[in-house]
């Protein structure tokens, strides 16, 4: 009964700080991978018109098929979107806690704060992308080798061997990362076969992995008439960016397998839990590869893992390490280094071990950080301040000084997600939203036609539900200068500097009609129908389309 309580307990503060974050530091969607992408395919599964094709995004059934399920339930909108996301970062801290003991005042709780307060994982706790799924799915890979060494009481190995099996299966659906975590797999394997245990499980997970990818690459050929259409879908979606290390010098791949991959976690702030996992490595020492505590299963799992995401390729054509300038990608580590840090971090409060090998690393970093000029040198220099009180406080002081350096520790733990949530609060995105829905409706009948950046413009299709037969269609700039005006329909511009900025779109790259108006030009084809934020998001009729259209045609 009391551990049922301790987990009825913090799934309800989980809940308040999930739906906290939501409604006060909600900062919106991207407009391109998460919009067109998997919320557009979730909504045309809902519409009945999902079908497999060219486009990547209709393969990343993990993420789209519980999205498509929250939209049929409580239609298509941004709460219905986010709360798919919000269960799944809570289940991975739930899981979090119940790997370390669950129990309030053990390893398990600070196990829950590093994971849930590394700002990323709360960031994406509302975001219709996959990252978040990716990170549940790779914890419940390691869950189910966990339990099998450490838990189980006797009996066959198969039932972990197929949850092992739909766990990969579904995480795969979600995004094709997870393959990220499958040479962690093989080392355990090898290790396995070298001492002769577990061989049972890995003869069944095998099998069933094989069966349950068969089946899905067959649903694929049936669907395409090809069994790696998937991967075509890919390339066809590819791009030259920053991350085609097979295209660019040799100097970028050897920056982003060097020291590039390190400055974004530390930039980011994933380093200092990251950095107190991988520490426990050194803490086990020559135990390590044993694999006879769990403390040495969970540190050998990040470890590897980290190896892995540093050094592995997403290509099979060429060498090419997953992309080192988004941290959403690396976030599948942040539970690993959560259970790995927590006992360490348990044990320092309590008897104060471990201490110079968690407060040399963090007052590193957080020089490193003031000297790169990043911004989170102030809450990095936090976290090895709360340490430092403690380990510095007397022993007839000890109680009273755990007591501030824990407040301190957690206070450091939560401020850069406060500092996100202000940042959100300041974007606007609600404000265009209600904005937009004020004066659009996916079921009105007077046709409407709405210019924009493209953010915008995906934003408005969204907010009109991506209804095939809606009335009020909205453009990018590039397809208003590709039409011409109807007499039938109204036309709006709207003008938002956030979004614009989202979309990447420069001055010089905005319609003269644009610029003129933002130069306070008189005798414009535009009346302003309604604003928003101090007037930095703006509707604006065009009154007169044919005179109006002439200068919305692009700078060349």
């Amino acid at each position: 009964m009391k551990s049922l309580l301790s987990y009825l307990g913090l799934s309800a503060l989980l809940s308040l700080l999930l739906l906290g974050h939501y409604f006060f530091g909600y900062y919106g969607h991207y407009g391109y991978d998460d919009v067109m992408g998997y919320m557009y395919q979730a909504a045309q599964l809902v519409q009945g018109q999902f079908h497999l094709g060219d486009d990547h995004y209709a393969y990343r059934w993990g993420t789209i098929f519980p999205t498509a399920l929250s939209y049929a339930l409580l239609g298509i909108n941004d709460f219905a979107g986010a709360l798919p996301a919000m269960l799944i970062t809570g289940a991975t801290a739930l899981l979090i806690f119940w790997s370390l003991g669950g129990r309030w005042k053990g390893a398990g709780i600070w196990g829950v704060l590093l994971f849930f307060f590394n700002e990323w994982s709360l960031f994406y706790s509302d975001k219709v992308m996959p990252d978040i799924l990716v990170a549940l799915g790779t914890l419940g890979l390691f869950l189910c080798l966990w339990r099998l060494r450490f838990k189980r009481q006797g009996g066959p190995s198969w039932p972990y061997a197929l949850s092992f099996s739909l766990i990969l299966l579904y995480s795969f659906w979600a995004k094709e990362t997870i393959i990220l975590s499958l040479p962690v797999f093989f080392v355990f394997f090898l290790l396995d076969v070298y001492r002769r245990e577990y061989l049972a499980f890995w003869a069944w997970a095998i099998g069933f992995s094989a069966l349950f990818f068969a089946l899905y690459f067959g649903v694929i050929y049936g669907q395409t008439g090809s069994f790696l259409y998937r991967f075509k879908a890919i390339e066809l979606g590819s791009y030259f960016n920053p991350c085609s290390y097979d295209q660019l010098p040799i100097s970028h791949l050897l920056e982003r397998i060097s020291y590039g991959l390190g400055l974004l976690f530390l930039r980011s702030g994933l380093l200092p839990v990251l950095g107190m996992g991988l520490g426990s490595l050194f803490f086990l020492k020559g135990r390590l590869w044993k694999l006879d505590s769990e403390s040495a299963f969970w540190s050998l799992s990040l470890g590897l893992s980290v190896f892995s995401a540093y050094f592995m390729t997403i290509s099979y054509k060429a060498y090419v390490p997953m992309c080192g300038t988004d941290v959403r990608h690396f976030l599948y580590l942040a539970p690993l280094a959560a259970i790995a840090a927590a006992p360490y971090l348990q044990a320092f409060w309590q008897r104060k071990q471990y201490t110079l090998g968690l407060l040399l690393p963090l007052w590193f970093w957080t020089g490193l950080a003031y000297w790169l000029d990043y911004g989170n040198a102030l809450s990095i220099g936090a976290w090895a301040l709360a340490l430092s009180l403690f380990a510095l406080s007397p022993q007839r002081l000890i109680v009273g000084a755990r007591a501030l350096s824990i407040s301190l520790f957690i206070l450091a733990l939560a401020y850069p997600t406060y500092q996100s949530m202000q940042y959100a609060q300041t974007q606007g995105y609600i404000e265009q939203r209600e904005l937009i829905l004020r004066h659009f409706s996916p079921d009105q009948q007077q046709a409407a036609i709405v210019i924009s950046n493209p953010v915008q413009r995906n934003f408005g299709e969204y907010y009109m539900q991506f209804a095939p037969q809606s009335q009020v269609l909205f453009w990018n700039y590039q397809q208003a200068a590709q039409e011409q005006p109807q007499p039938n329909s109204r036309y709006y511009l709207l003008l938002n500097g956030f979004s614009r900025y989202q979309s990447n779109t420069s001055w010089e790259e905005l319609p003269p009609l644009v610029q003129a108006y933002y130069q306070d030009q008189k005798q414009l084809p535009l009346k302003l129908i309604d604003s928003q934020k101090e007037g930095a998001i703006l509707l604006l009729e065009i009154t007169d389309p044919a005179a109006a259209w002439p200068q919305l045609l692009l700078p060349q």
